[in-house]
């Protein structure tokens, strides 16, 4: 191959190989191409499409609503830091400890309210893939 070394060039967003160096876009991702500007580089033995889409990494977030409302109900408001909600199951705690003071029956129907908001967010967090401030009108 030292004789009949090719170049390739490749999408500067995606990453992947140009087959046609007339092309204007990029027939995976849609990127213009602006073929004076973009890398050439050797070519090399890739059989793994992986390889090339190794910076795609995706994270997500997602809660179990039920693990989120277990955490609320029997260890004091710990879902809503479980959801990422850190000042709001700070403000719960300081709640709770003052209504545990002042009646233990708003106690727990404060701590009832708490589990129900910890599972409704936790499930709006997994339907949304992590997304907490995720609003679709946006």
């Amino acid at each position: 191959m030292m004789g009949n070394e090719t170049t390739s060039i490749f999408c500067s967003k995606c990453g992947i190989k140009i087959k046609n160096r007339e092309n204007k876009f990029c027939s995976y991702c849609g990127n213009e191409l602006n073929i004076s500007k973009e890398k050439v580089a050797e070519e090399k033995n890739i059989n793994d499409d992986k390889d090339m889409h190794q910076n795609n990494v995706v994270v997500r977030y997602d809660k179990n609503p039920s693990v989120a409302a277990i955490l609320t109900f029997f260890l004091f408001c710990l879902g809503q830091f479980y959801n990422g909600q850190i000042l709001k199951g700070i403000t719960f705690v300081v709640i709770l400890i003052i209504l545990i003071y002042i009646n233990i029956i708003l106690a727990l129907l404060f701590l009832i309210y708490a589990t129900y908001d910890a599972y409704k967010n936790a499930k709006y967090i997994k339907e949304n893939h992590g997304n907490y401030f995720y609003n679709e009108g946006i």
